[in-house]
């Protein structure tokens, strides 16, 4: 009788390994992807000076995320200035959280230096 019970908890504890062994996975594609994409991103807001619809539409059909900017001033970027952005994503967990978690990388990069 006790084997038979051990037995069935330990199916039940399985499935919660499997299921936090599921999101790790999950956590770690979608981030990888963004990371991906930051770099193409990157390279392109660098030959641009700027965040244009294009790039938006990029990120949006790659990696089906949301790309801002973080720069504080809103005024035209020069050559040799620092333009910071973040590409997000929301990611719907099997078991760590009941709600969507969103995911997020942040990169800067160089105007002009590509």
């Amino acid at each position: 009788m006790g084997n038979k019970m051990a037995l069935i908890i330990s199916f039940f504890f399985s499935i919660f390994v499997f299921l936090f062994g599921g999101d790790l996975i999950g956590i770690e594609m979608v981030y990888s992807n963004l990371d991906a994409v930051s770099i193409s991103v990157g390279y392109m807001i660098s030959k641009k000076g700027k965040i244009v619809d294009s790039i938006k539409e990029y990120v949006a059909e790659e990696a089906g995320a949301i790309l801002i900017s973080l720069n504080e001033k809103s005024e035209s970027t020069k050559v040799g200035d620092i333009y910071k952005y973040q590409i997000s994503k929301d990611y719907k967990p099997f078991l760590i959280k009941p709600n969507p978690m969103t995911i997020k990388v942040t990169r800067s990069v160089i105007i002009g230096q590509y």
